[in-house]
């Protein structure tokens, strides 16, 4: 992801060049757009209506290119505020059931 960096608009994620300002990719996350970015091992770890885990350079130099989906995970509900990535460990706050949030610890 060298030379990008992530934002939100909306309800979606981009990666926006840092000289240029355009806009590499575009991925959408759902309705729940209060939610950050974990960035380690290679890979972009988003939050929303699911947890992804996205390849940062998807087709290096083709712009409007999505990123390729690592990993998705649904949980019953939303995924939250930001995953955090410590010691190789993803936390990751879920809605697990009806009326349960828990934090989740995911190697």
């Amino acid at each position: 992801m060298t030379g990008s960096i992530p934002a939100a608009f909306n309800c979606r994620r981009n990666a926006i060049e840092s000289d240029s300002g355009a806009v590499r990719w575009t991925h959408p996350i759902g309705e729940w757009r209060h939610t950050a970015p974990a960035i380690g091992r290679e890979t972009i770890f988003i939050g929303g209506d699911r947890l992804w885990a996205l390849d940062p350079s998807p087709d290096e130099g083709v712009f409007g290119s999505a990123p390729a989906v690592r990993y998705e995970k649904t949980f019953s509900g939303r995924v939250g505020p930001g995953p955090v990535l410590n010691d190789g460990v993803l936390y990751v706050v879920a809605n697990t059931g009806e009326e349960s949030i828990n934090l989740l610890a995911l190697s």
